[in-house]
């Protein structure tokens, strides 16, 4: 598919895809990242990028028995991280303050990630995060706090409540979800190892 006609194909058929390709430009990435059901692209540029391939791949196949929480009192904002979540395939669940998030979590204990607004009636998110951590160790479930403003000072304060990353609205989409496979990645490194500790290697 020279032309990236393929891609045009899996969208039209709403089909969720990884670019794999040899050729690489400014504007074939907004196109690719424009495309509501691109979820990846990676350049064939070095040996390591079939690595990159299978580990996109299987990252995706493993979001889709993964429980994500989004978590943002603007019900439109909310639904953008949901709709992001699920293309990423997810299955997600909502909160719109951080009571009802803590709720959804007391509900739904095999949660593995929570994405949160900062600025949210009831209960912000800052709150919120560090009664999460008050319980749920940090190899266990990944938070990542998201706000729009408040420089490096709020993303301190979130790390520092117990938040494993921090994302400034507005913010790429291709950023949110290198984001999310490195948490979700730290994640799947505990839980190997937990597994290595507890069973024999025989």
């Amino acid at each position: 598919a020279a032309e990236n006609e393929v891609v045009d194909l899996c969208r039209e058929k709403g089909l969720p895809s990884v670019v794999f390709t040899g050729f690489y430009s400014d504007e074939l990435r907004e196109r690719l990242t424009s495309s509501r059901t691109v979820i990846d692209y990676i350049v064939k540029d070095n040996p390591a990028s079939l690595a990159m391939l299978r580990q996109s791949v299987t990252r995706i196949w493993r979001n889709r028995v993964t429980k994500a929480l989004a978590v943002d009192d603007s019900a439109t904002a909310r639904r953008y991280l949901v709709d992001l979540l699920q293309l990423y395939q997810f299955q997600t669940l909502e909160a719109a303050n951080g009571k009802q998030a803590l709720d959804m979590l007391h509900d739904h204990p095999d949660i593995r990630l929570v994405i949160t607004d900062y600025r949210m009636p009831v209960m912000d998110g800052l709150d919120m995060i560090k009664q999460i951590r008050a319980s749920p160790p940090k190899d266990r479930l990944a938070v990542i706090g998201i706000a729009t403003g408040g420089g490096s000072s709020l993303s301190a304060q979130f790390i520092k409540g117990g938040a494993n990353d921090f994302i400034t609205k507005p913010f790429l989409r291709e950023e949110f979800f290198c984001r999310i496979n490195q948490n979700m990645e730290i994640l799947d490194l505990f839980e190997s190892i937990r597994d290595s500790a507890n069973r024999d290697y025989l």
